[in-house]
């Protein structure tokens, strides 16, 4: 029997930034309905250095905005694993400040950056609804040993949602894990992203590399640690990351990850030449080890 879950990370700066971020995985009794999603506000500084796969760092500028994101999906089961519905997200971005200047006394990128448009600099609600196909095979949701999971949905954003812009989003996210050397203590865990998009996209709401904030977006997944957060972002990304967990002694654990991926504004600027790649180790401690419940370091 699968256990629901519910995650709350909460941080506050000397700088007065902070996070709260509450995410949720239950299963019903039987597990009939299958309800995943995520309620957050972030107060944060980011660098921005613009919009596409070839941004430089001389582009580092500093913004600030506050951002409060619901997500929820509600899914109804199909057969043993498969589960269908609806998913609706609401995204509300507001207090978008561009601080100071750029690198080397250069305006903020942001700005003056040509792919922006001055409406994009506002504040801005999205609103968008749709379609979720879910299948979750795996043995254990926090700390998988073996199993499939795809999760696949599209949304739609209109002004009749409340939405500022009009944009629909295709996604898809692929997992897979296998024991290796015929026991439990080596992992490997696949992970295929595709994140489309059609229609005008506020820049908030780009795919993008260096997505760690985690989230309900992508099964509170990070996307290729050991980049920037969103330091590369578009309107079409392509993610393929992988990694090995190791049984080492009493509660320890270690990894070693890696991914390749890209972003573009139409597919056709998807290139195998333009891939990035980012790689990295960490260590986990098994805080719980009937719910393999991880303290991790990366």
């Amino acid at each position: 029997v699968r256990k629901s879950n519910a995650r709350l990370i909460a941080w506050f700066s000397q700088k007065k930034q902070s996070t709260i971020q509450l995410t949720h995985t239950i299963f019903t009794p039987g597990e009939r309905w299958y309800f995943t999603g995520e309620l957050s506000r972030y107060d944060q500084k980011l660098f921005y250095y613009g919009i596409g796969n070839e941004t430089g760092s001389s582009r580092e500028s500093d913004l600030t905005y506050k951002l409060l994101i619901f997500d929820q999906k509600a899914l109804a089961r199909v057969r043993p694993n498969l589960f269908g519905g609806v998913r609706y997200r609401f995204t509300s971005t507001t207090d978008i400040q561009p601080e100071g200047a750029g690198k080397d006394g250069q305006p903020n990128y942001f700005l003056i950056d040509p792919r922006l448009t001055a409406r994009e600099r506002q504040n801005t609600l999205i609103s968008g609804v749709g379609p979720s196909v879910l299948y979750d095979g795996r043995d254990n949701v926090l700390a998988t040993y073996r199993g499939w999971f795809l999760d696949a949905y599209v949304m739609f954003h209109g002004t009749g949602l409340g939405s500022d812009y009009r944009f629909t989003r295709y996604q898809l996210d692929a997992r897979h894990f296998r024991p290796l050397f015929g026991s439990n203590n080596t992992i490997l865990a696949l992970n295929f992203i595709s994140q489309f998009h059609s229609g005008q996209v506020p820049f908030r709401e780009l795919g993008g590399m260096g997505n760690n904030l985690g989230g309900a977006l992508f099964n509170n997944a990070a996307i290729m640690r050991g980049i920037y957060e969103l330091r590369f972002r578009d309107r079409q990304t392509v993610v393929f990351q992988g990694e090995i967990r190791q049984k080492l002694f009493w509660r320890f654990d270690g990894a070693v990850f890696a991914g390749v991926g890209e972003v573009g504004n139409r597919m056709s600027d998807l290139e195998l030449d333009k891939t990035k790649i980012a790689g990295g180790a960490g260590v986990r401690f098994r805080f719980t080890r009937r719910d393999r419940l991880n303290i991790r370091l990366d």
